[in-house]
């Protein structure tokens, strides 16, 4: 059993179970490394106290031989000059064995010490007097030393050796058989019982106290390391708290420089993971610059980043750091804004939408009418013989049956947009779906431009197969028609590709024609908006429409080949069963019934 002080653990404690996560085995060697660096530090302090202890002592003797002038006799001097010498050595081999050896056979090293000290402290009190030594105190002082290094049963054992000694001494002198320096004269019995009981006491009350005082420093020193350790706890939790916001967080101080940053607030604003601690603020965001110049400590903004191609809008606060002493700067929280944005132009624009299409909606329908008899009448015209022998009136009649039929196209596109259709969403091999769109173009427009088609996977998407092919039909058409009008275009070029992504089914179309400016990209899916000469406006517009009601997405960007590019999203039809697929399983049903009646 040993009798080195340890310090009490943490997790032996049941009631910390509760509190405190189960401790590794690396943190139980450090704590075990940070008790015996106590302990050295602790033995530190002791030589130290002894080399000041027996120093004053040899000055003491030195000043009383000069002073009593030869009344200190030579054998008692040179007697406690060599129990100082050998403190000395004492010392010198105890700071040895700290430097070379450390930690290492550390309870066997106290133990020697503290034997060491009562040898030397018997020795010293031999020499001056005995029982009635001045140097007594020097046990009381051994039972302090025993308890800051060694358990409670240490420093007892240690007392228990202290009053064992005292009573030797004692009885010795009293017997006769030790003579102090100085003494004469035989120790009375009497002198004997109330030197060892006056003693003896005060060292078991010390003893006491001091093993009070230690248990009390020892469950102070613990309470501190459990503080401690629910700290770090705390300190952890606040930093993984504050890395699985999903929010950014930035902390700067008052030079601008990031000192904390968490992983949203990295990814946002450079794209990877990295730190951005160490980073000056109005390096990594510079548009910054007025609101942390502002005079009012907590500020509001919204900045944009990224390109013009794929922004990104974040807003957030400014804020005072506060509650850390020594610690003075801002916190900056912010959070992506960009879907929001997008929600927000997506909501104004159904707004417009679906109040021009009220009022449309209604003159359309009164227009029809009227146009559908003025149709009729012209038609009867056309066939009057008489009109036939007057060429310019012919001409004319042609001319305004033309722009007719123009109007009443115009008239039913728009109407088709305003009353769409329901979609009738069913099972579409998306990748089969356009290169059958593609083949049929190829043979009724003959493009001059290459169209490449890559599939990555022939993906079954869940949409209404009329209405999706009317929407590549619209959408490769419109490509076409942007590359006939760079007549020096060379090599025009549309590329098309289906794959899976972001859990949908993607279809992109891309050119190289002439690209749709940034001011123009939010108009393009408004009805009547073209800029082209003798479009409508409704093509992209009822685009837009079918592919929402098919829950998908449609966007447009700038392509790498330096046109447009149009982005479909649509749902996947992964393990869904559908609506021709019922019906087929029906008429299954129904035909095994009839052929178990035949």
């Amino acid at each position: 059993m040993s009798f080195v002080a340890q310090e009490p653990r943490a997790d032996t404690d049941p009631g910390s179970l509760a509190v405190l996560p189960t401790r590794t085995e690396f943190q139980k060697l450090t704590e075990r490394r940070s008790e015996q660096n106590a302990l050295v530090n602790r033995l530190t302090w002791l030589l130290a106290f002894r080399v000041v202890l027996y120093t004053l002592m040899m000055i003491v003797v030195l000043v009383v031989a000069l002073k009593t002038q030869g009344l200190v006799s030579e054998r008692w001097g040179r007697s406690l000059y060599f129990i100082c010498f050998l403190a000395y050595v004492g010392i010198l081999v105890g700071s040895a064995w700290l430097r070379w050896r450390g930690q290492s056979h550390l309870g066997s090293h106290i133990h020697s010490q503290l034997v060491f000290d009562i040898m030397l402290s018997t020795a010293l009190i031999i020499a001056t007097g005995g029982v009635d030594s001045g140097f007594l105190f020097l046990y009381s002082l051994l039972v302090l030393s025993a308890t800051l290094l060694l358990t409670r049963r240490g420093t007892i054992l240690y007392a228990l050796l202290v009053t064992l000694t005292y009573l030797l001494v004692a009885v010795w002198q009293y017997s006769g058989m030790l003579v102090p320096f100085g003494e004469d004269r035989a120790l009375s019995e009497k002198e004997l019982m109330w030197g060892f009981t006056t003693h003896t006491g005060g060292v078991w009350v010390i003893t006491f106290l001091a093993i009070f005082l230690g248990d009390q420093l020892r469950s102070s020193r613990e309470a501190i390391r459990e503080i401690r350790v629910q700290f770090k706890l705390l300190e952890r939790m606040a930093g993984i708290m504050l890395q699985s916001l999903p929010a950014g967080v930035l902390t700067i101080n008052t030079d601008g420089i990031i000192v904390f940053s968490n992983t949203i607030a990295n990814v946002l604003l450079t794209g990877s993971r990295h730190t951005l601690a160490g980073e000056p603020i109005l390096r990594v965001m510079p548009k910054l610059a007025d609101c942390l110049k502002g005079q009012s400590p907590r500020q509001q903004f919204e900045l944009r980043l990224g390109n013009d191609n794929d922004p990104i809008f974040i807003g957030g606060n400014i804020a005072p750091l506060e509650g850390i002493r020594g610690m003075t700067g801002k916190v900056i929280t912010f959070e992506n804004l960009t879907e929001l944005r997008s929600l927000q132009e997506e909501m104004k624009h159904h707004d417009r939408l679906a109040t021009l299409g009220r009022f449309s909606a209604g003159l359309a329908h009164e227009i029809r009418n009227p146009l559908a008899a003025m149709s009729g009448c012209l038609e009867l015209l056309a066939q009057d013989p008489t009109l036939q022998e007057r060429g310019e009136n012919a001409r004319m009649i042609q001319i305004i049956q033309r722009e007719s039929n123009r109007l009443s196209s115009l008239v039913k596109d728009f109407l088709n947009y305003a009353r769409p259709k329901p979609p009738h969403l069913d099972l579409v091999r998306l990748g089969e779906l356009v290169e059958r769109t593609v083949e049929t173009i190829r043979t009724g427009l003959e493009p001059s431009a290459k169209i490449q088609i890559t599939v990555t996977e022939d993906i079954p998407a869940f949409v209404d197969p009329h209405h999706m092919e009317q929407v590549i039909w619209n959408l490769i058409r419109n490509a076409l028609e942007a590359l006939d009008s760079v007549p020096d275009q060379e090599a025009p070029g549309v590329w098309i590709w289906v794959g899976r992504d972001r859990g949908k089914a993607l279809l992109r179309i891309e050119d190289n024609g002439p690209g749709i400016p940034n001011e123009n990209r939010g108009k393009i899916f408004e009805p009547f908006y073209t800029t082209k000469s003798s479009g409508t406006g409704l093509g992209m517009a009822w685009v837009y429409q079918i592919i929402r009601a098919q829950n998908g997405t449609i966007q447009v960007r700038q392509s790498k080949y330096g046109g447009a590019a149009v982005w479909l999203r649509v749902p996947l039809a992964d393990g869904m069963i559908t609506e021709s697929q019922i019906e087929a399983t029906e008429a299954a049903q129904q035909a095994m019934a009839s052929i178990k009646e035949v």
